[in-house]
């Protein structure tokens, strides 16, 4: 299974590797900079063929060396495929007139590489400008002895920003390290109490992101084992990592929530809680809703991460219709066939036979009401004006972390990607639920690193409550840094 992630414009992502055939790979012998590894030198080799292929105009070379089929948008969030972009390229409407790279890093997790790079770019495309400072993330796996680029993932870095942020791990050039963990949430407002045994819990929590207000919305929460939510880890190693933090309990109660997102086009809910599945004591959210000041006809747009009971339970009135009767419901297109088709494989999850099925039944009796006001996303791309979905495929097929961007603002919404603020300390620590631990884990890094790229607020759905915060790179792992109270 591919991953596949954005790619600014169409054909930059053709170019992206080439920003190290300029001065960084000069810096390479710098005495005060570590000796690469014959693998990191592979990687760059790789990446360096880019360049002057694109020159040449060279697309056997570029097909050749994209192995695997990607795909994205361009900034105004038109889809592109790879087929588009060298098209562009054959075509002649993407013209470089120059790209020259300032940092790149390189991190190595055994048979996974990710690749990070900041470059300049001075391009067109039929004409129009689509330069910019850019941060490129790639993702590069190992398979039969080759190394593949099997994802990428640029972000126009706002213009103000002057100096951030590859990924810790070995520079490869003159990569400048963040030295502070990034601003924990721009213009966070505590609201609410921590969610406790009484009903109706606490008040919806708002914050902005640049000029998107926004609320977690308190939906209930449960108790799970931690040998469920850690259930690859090494014996022992759960109960000592919570020893060494001080967490004596004898389960973990996950939070859920739903987030409510207020642009200056939409109004949109991600995610709908457990509704009824769970017991009257577990369905608040449409009470947080009205807490928040709307009703669910003023919701336009609701966004479903994946199709796990939890996200997708209050899709649907007790009559069987549509709780969001006016919205467009969101969902990526992989997930959406994965479970309406013919025989959806659930192997790769550690459950029983009786889980496997009914998570299939309630995801078909969730989604199956909503076609006539679905609306199915192919790729990485911008869902709604300031809010783009990103593949994160591997817990399900198509689980999508979102990420919100607003006046130089930035909010990744991470869903079931990590469910407690130990997955990012250990993140080849898996739960059982996952459906495909290798997947599962190579979105993990992959998405982790995006989030601690540069300062940017991240809202964990089953983290302690309120589930916002940061996170900062240390080595091959994270750390949160919770929202100050």
């Amino acid at each position: 299974m591919n991953i596949r992630l954005g790619i600014l414009p169409p054909c930059l992502r053709v170019l992206a590797a080439a920003v190290i055939t300029g001065g960084a790979l000069g810096s390479l012998a710098r005495a005060e900079d570590p000796e690469p590894s014959e693998t990191e030198l592979e990687i760059v080799r790789l990446q360096k063929s880019w360049g002057p292929a694109l020159v040449r105009g060279d697309i056997a070379v570029l097909d050749r060396l994209e192995a695997d089929d990607w795909a994205g948008v361009d900034p105004s969030g038109h889809a592109s495929t790879k087929a588009a972009s060298l098209q562009a390229v054959r075509e002649g409407h993407y013209r470089a007139t120059q790209f020259r790279c300032e940092e790149i890093a390189v991190r190595l997790f055994g048979e996974t590489a990710i690749v990070s790079v900041r470059s300049s770019v001075e391009a067109t495309y039929d004409g129009q400008d689509c330069g910019g400072i850019f941060r490129f993330t790639d993702v590069w796996v190992r398979r039969r002895g080759l190394w593949q680029c099997v994802a990428s993932h640029a972000t126009r870095m706002p213009a103000e920003e002057t100096g951030p942020a590859g990924p810790a791990g070995r520079p490869l050039a003159s990569v400048q390290q963040p030295t502070a963990p990034p601003s924990p949430s721009p213009g966070l407002v505590r609201s609410g109490p921590a969610p406790g045994s009484g009903t109706p819990g606490p008040e919806p929590y708002r914050f902005r992101v640049g000029a998107i207000e926004a609320a977690v919305l308190y939906d209930g929460g449960f108790a799970y084992a931690p040998a469920d939510l850690f259930f690859t880890a090494p014996a022992g190693a759960v109960a000592a990592a919570r020893r060494a933090r001080g967490d004596a309990a004898e389960k973990i109660t996950l939070a859920y929530a739903g987030l409510l997102l207020c642009t200056p086009t939409n109004r949109i809910l991600v995610d709908t809680g457990v509704g009824g599945w769970m017991g009257p004591g577990q369905q608040h959210l449409l009470e947080s809703l009205g807490r928040a000041g709307l009703t669910p006809d003023q919701i336009d747009t609701v966004i479903l991460t994946h199709a796990h009971l939890d996200h997708i339970g209050g899709t649907l009135r007790p009559d069987g219709t549509p709780a969001f009767a006016k919205a467009r419901y969101v969902m990526f297109r992989q997930e959406w066939d994965f479970w309406l088709g013919d025989h959806p494989d659930l192997s790769g999850a550690s459950v029983t036979d009786a889980d496997r099925r009914q998570f299939v039944e309630i995801a078909r009796k969730q989604l199956l009401p909503l076609r006539p006001q679905i609306e199915l996303v192919e790729h990485d791309g911008m869902v709604r004006p300031g809010v783009f979905a990103i593949l994160a495929a591997g817990h399900t097929p198509g689980l999508m972390v979102i990420r919100v961007e607003s006046q130089g603002r930035t909010l990744f919404c991470l869903s079931d990607l990590v469910l407690d603020p130990l997955t990012l300390e250990h993140p080849d620590w898996c739960p059982r639920y996952d459906g495909d631990v290798a997947l599962a884990r190579a979105a993990r890094r992959r998405v982790l690193a995006l989030a601690a790229e540069r300062p940017a607020l991240v809202y964990a759905t089953h983290f302690p409550w309120p589930g916002l915060g940061s996170i900062r790179a240390v080595g091959d792992h994270w750390i949160w840094n919770p929202a100050a109270e």
